[in-house]
């Protein structure tokens, strides 16, 4: 299973959902991080007036601001130059958030991480030019996690359900037609086509196992066909042999009944043998053709002719029988 094609598509499709929903998420989180720092800035800055701005210079070393309106926010003024605060409660300067400021008196930089920092230059002159807001929610933060992790779960699910129904299991079932295409090529039946047009990778392989399949098929309808060409020509050639090999033990015979020295009737009398055994050779070579041709000798027995079997057998016994003077009732 865990090396099967299904299982290593699934598992790459999953991967590839868990990273697009981290990619999406970052890009998300950096859209959100820009769109709510410059909708922000300006209100909190507007927050930042010249009273506001009087108060920080005359009492730096006691001046914060805190907001209500969303959640809790602390502020603190700081110098641009230095990154220190007059105020000792002041958390340190978020350098990161500092080197992200654009030019200019209204410039903002907000990382949401943890819960929220805010950075925005105010126009003030220093300590004051820089107000660093913090603001922090557990409750919040958390449902925020859940929702980003529940997001980030559902979209890689999302992903691989889809690459399922979409990739995998159209793609395991062409592998198995092919598989099963593989394992019927050459056979005279049973071999389903399984090329499309226009087709991919998988149909370029199934134009060649149907390629491989029809030039199997007319190499073996050639063999075929080549065999019984031969078949119907060893047939031919038995049956032509017959008369000529029995006129020739004819011959044999009565040249041995008429020769009376003893070693012309031996030579005769071998002949003769030789010649009977090639007309059962004959004979065999022709019923083998018939067998092979799908003949079944149990289909026509009631065809046999009995003269030329009892014919055939005394042809073959009658060099024996002179031998031994059993003479032929006439």
């Amino acid at each position: 299973m865990r090396h099967s094609l299904a299982w290593r598509i699934l598992l790459t499709m999953l991967a590839s959902g868990v990273f697009g929903a981290v990619v999406a998420l970052v890009i998300a989180d950096r859209v959100v991080s820009d769109g709510l720092g410059s909708q922000l800035a300006p209100l909190l800055a507007n927050r930042f007036d010249r009273r506001v701005a009087r108060d920080c210079v005359a009492a730096p070393t006691t001046w914060s601001m805190t907001l209500w309106r969303l959640w809790t926010m602390h502020g603190y003024a700081y110098d641009e130059q230095t990154g220190s605060s007059r105020n000792p409660a002041a958390p340190a300067l978020r350098d990161d958030l500092v080197a992200r400021l654009g030019p200019g008196p209204s410039a903002s930089a907000i990382d949401l991480r943890g819960g929220g920092t805010l950075v925005f230059r105010t126009g003030a002159p220093a300590p004051c030019d820089l107000v660093q807001l913090t603001w922090h929610n557990p409750a919040a933060a958390q449902r925020v996690g859940q929702v980003v992790g529940g997001s980030t779960i559902a979209s890689a699910l999302f992903a691989s359900v889809l690459g399922l129904v979409a990739i995998v299991f159209p793609l395991v079932r062409r592998i198995r037609r092919l598989r099963t295409a593989a394992t019927r090529v050459g056979e005279a039946e049973g071999y389903v086509v399984v090329h499309r047009e226009p087709g991919d990778e998988l149909d370029a392989l199934g134009q060649v196992l149907d390629r491989a399949h029809v030039r199997i098929r007319d190499d073996a309808r050639l063999l075929e066909d080549q065999r019984e060409a031969l078949e119907r020509h060893l047939a031919r050639v038995a049956h032509d042999l017959r008369t000529p090999l029995t006129s020739l033990q004819i011959a044999l015979e009565y040249a041995a009944d008429r020769v009376h020295e003893p070693a012309v009737r031996d030579a005769l009398a071998g002949a003769l043998r030789d010649a009977v055994y090639l007309a059962g050779l004959t004979y065999n070579l022709r019923l083998a053709s018939k067998l092979r041709s799908g003949w079944n000798p149990a289909d026509d027995v009631a065809e046999v002719d009995l003269v030329e079997v009892v014919t055939r057998i005394v042809d073959r016994a009658r060099i024996l029988a002179r031998r031994r003077q059993i003479e032929r009732d006439q």
